[in-house]
């Protein structure tokens, strides 16, 4: 096996060092020895001169490096402070756009806020106002949106509150928008009870999510000339339905290609004077 001698070459000052050593080693050689021979004065003279340049070029070449390492470390301090500035500014930038990016944020959720309270009309709700009118003509309508979101999927049905046939007429609005609303094409002509001198009527009104009732009494004006009327608005909220679900039978799986499988989802076909078992049927 070749073994691998690495020379790693020493630095400047170790050489110095060691220089500095020859020559205070020739010095004590001279000191204790005469030097009686012309060739010995020469040899020495050589190797002092020598080593007092080698001294001379690795003071010099000490100084140009250190020099140089004084040039690189005040290089390496300036670009570290135009770093430390650079890595400030990515800072501050970082957090302004994370803080346009919390308000953008704040903002969408706001906008979606909004859209949704456009959608479902949030607290607005529809009323119907009566027109002036001469007893004992017929009373005009006119829906109003009372809110300021607009009211959309709106729907009606007017009757006397003694009607419990349950078939009304709905009458479809559409849209209502906020701070106004639509005239009505049917008008309401009051019957007043003999007993009471009242008539009192029911509107119930649909929304894109909610339900509205409105209770409206009519009676003769004092002065006997015109139609005086009261009225107040009910709004409704529903729990959620409980029912026993239908037992879903068993599908095949895969569903052939091409096929198709058809299973009762919701069975309410006993008689309604029959117990309901809920048994799917198929």
């Amino acid at each position: 096996m070749t073994n691998l001698v690495i020379l790693v070459p020493m630095r400047a000052d170790i050489w110095l060092g060691i220089v500095t050593v020859f020559m205070a080693v020739l010095g004590g050689i001279v000191s204790a020895y005469a030097l009686t021979t012309t060739r010995l004065k020469v040899t020495y003279v050589a190797l002092f001169v020598i080593a007092g340049a080698a001294s001379v070029w690795l003071v010099i070449r000490i100084s140009n490096e250190n020099s140089a390492s004084h040039a690189a470390l005040t290089n390496a301090l300036s670009n570290l402070g135009y770093s430390t500035k650079e890595i400030a500014r990515m800072t501050e930038l970082n957090t302004s756009l994370q803080q346009k990016l919390l308000g953008q944020d704040a903002r969408i959720s706001k906008l979606a806020e909004e859209s949704f309270r456009t959608i479902t009309g949030a607290d607005s709700f529809p009323y119907v106002a009566f027109q002036p009118a001469a007893y004992p003509g017929p009373v005009g309508l006119f829906v109003w949106d009372h809110g300021k979101y607009m009211l959309t999927g709106v729907t009606l049905t007017i009757r006397r509150l003694d009607d419990f046939s349950l078939v009304g007429n709905p009458i479809d609005l559409g849209v209502l928008h906020p701070g106004w609303g639509k005239p009505l094409s049917t008008a309401i002509v009051p019957s007043p009870d003999p007993k009471t001198g009242e008539d009192i009527y029911t509107i119930e009104m649909y929304t894109q999510s909610d339900v509205f009732t409105e209770v409206v009494h009519f009676r003769k004006s004092k002065d006997g000339k015109f139609w005086a009327y009261q009225f107040w608005v009910q709004q409704s909220k529903f729990g959620e339905r409980t029912e026993k679900p239908t037992p879903r039978p068993k599908l095949p799986r895969p569903i052939p290609k091409g096929g198709s499988v058809s299973f009762t989802v919701y069975d309410r076909s006993k008689w309604s004077d029959e117990p309901q078992d809920n048994k799917p049927k198929n």
